[in-house]
């Protein structure tokens, strides 16, 4: 693959996708109905697990030419197992027949993928395991997370508690920047750094304050706050890239 644009697009779409995938094999496991496509919490996951897949699926496929390395094979492993257990919880949250054991089963794998694939590419990128393996970790649930939001607003859109979301987003975001400022610790790099803190920080903050002041604009500010994490991540992992 070349081409920056093309990198970045494909490093933020998968990393959304992980994190979204995380959150949606969590709930699955925890907040459980009976697989029924007109049920409003299974819809929610059933087309929040297709999107993770999708976005994980097509950022993976266009990150699979990479350098040489250990870490890239075990990248590829994890990625194939998270799509194979989110598909297959996918299936089992539509199949009036399945049993809470293989969503468990299903959801374990998917999310464990998902979180090895993160954990990989951080690996294969920086050859050691420094602040910036826990940042990308964290990074991807805190999209994720915003983007659950924009799902649950879409399907209840007069009943989205913004109040009770926004605090949980202002707390995954400080979590995902403490590991990004060690990072930049001891780096005489100093370009680019306002935007990627305007991406990871004060663009979703906003963008949530707006959902919260403005209910009518429904979920539409939660997914634009997840795009734009998801654009901060992979802009900051550009510049991790560059040599000191």
């Amino acid at each position: 693959m070349s081409g920056l644009p093309l990198r970045v697009l494909a490093h933020g779409l998968a990393s959304l996708g992980a994190g979204l995938l995380v959150w949606l094999a969590t709930s699955a496991v925890l907040v459980t109905a009976p697989p029924d496509p007109q049920n409003r919490l299974v819809w929610l996951q059933a087309s929040g697990l297709g999107l993770a897949c999708a976005a994980l699926g097509l950022g993976g496929a266009l990150l699979w030419r990479q350098p040489a390395s250990p870490w890239r094979g075990r990248a590829r492993l994890a990625l194939g197992l998270a799509l194979a257990g989110g598909l297959a919880l996918l299936y089992l949250r539509l199949v009036p027949a399945s049993l809470p054991a293989q969503a468990l089963l299903f959801a374990s794998v998917a999310g464990m993928g998902a979180l090895a694939w993160l954990a990989c590419q951080a690996m294969l990128e920086r050859g050691q395991a420094g602040p910036w393996l826990p940042a990308r970790l964290a990074l991807g649930l805190y999209a994720g997370l915003a983007m659950i939001v924009a799902l649950i607003g879409w399907q209840w859109p007069t009943a989205l508690p913004f109040s009770a979301t926004l605090g949980p987003l202002l707390l995954v975001g400080c979590l995902a920047l403490a590991p990004v400022l060690a990072s930049w610790r001891g780096r005489g790099d100093q370009a680019g750094r306002l935007p990627v803190l305007v991406l990871l920080a004060a663009l979703p903050w906003l963008l949530a304050g707006i959902g919260l002041l403005l209910p009518r604009l429904g979920a539409w500010p939660w997914a634009l706050a997840a795009l734009a994490i998801a654009a901060g991540t992979a802009r900051e992992r550009e510049r991790q890239l560059r040599p000191d």
